[in-house]
């Protein structure tokens, strides 16, 4: 059996003439909503979001396996659900599993990291060793320092509130 991480893939086939315009976001739902996982706190998270998404862009959004029934049809259909498996950072470990950095810099210009959890430390800097641009969008005071700094820009979330 392979070791390999799996590829993610939309599906899709774009030109290369397009591939340098798109976004990869990936979203960590729970990170993003503070934990509270339910579809209300899940539609205001993606009406809040402050990055706008194109329409060759592929939108992954991450939960752990006890709350994804709760919020991951709150989200657009456009949206790639992603359940991980049980347990503390199971959305963030399902997240890097998917992420191959050479299949990533060879379809996208940017990624949108969307959680403000350090575990993407590594993945950011890989990417951007890559050449790919990184942005990291989080809730205020919820950022980790290393991940902050391993982006190339930022934004912030604010969460109306309930």
């Amino acid at each position: 059996m392979s070791t390999r991480r799996r590829a993610i893939s939309s599906g899709r086939r774009f030109p290369a003439s397009s591939l340098s315009e798109r976004t990869l976001h990936l979203l960590d739902v729970e990170n993003l909503v503070g934990g509270v996982v339910d579809p209300v706190r899940v539609r205001r998270m993606w009406e809040a979001y402050p990055v706008s998404v194109a329409d060759g862009d592929l939108v992954i959004a991450a939960f752990g396996a006890e709350r994804a029934a709760h919020g991951m049809f709150a989200l657009p259909s456009r949206v790639r659900p992603l359940v991980g498996s049980r347990g503390r950072d199971a959305a963030d470990r399902a997240l890097l599993a998917e992420i191959d950095v050479a299949w990533v810099a060879a379809r996208f210009d940017r990624v949108v990291i969307a959680s403000g959890d350090h575990i993407f430390t590594g993945m950011a800097l890989a990417l951007r060793e890559a050449g790919v641009s990184v942005m990291l969008v989080a809730r205020s005071m919820h950022i980790s320092a290393s991940l902050y700094s391993a982006c190339t820009d930022d934004r912030r979330i604010e969460m109306p509130a309930a």
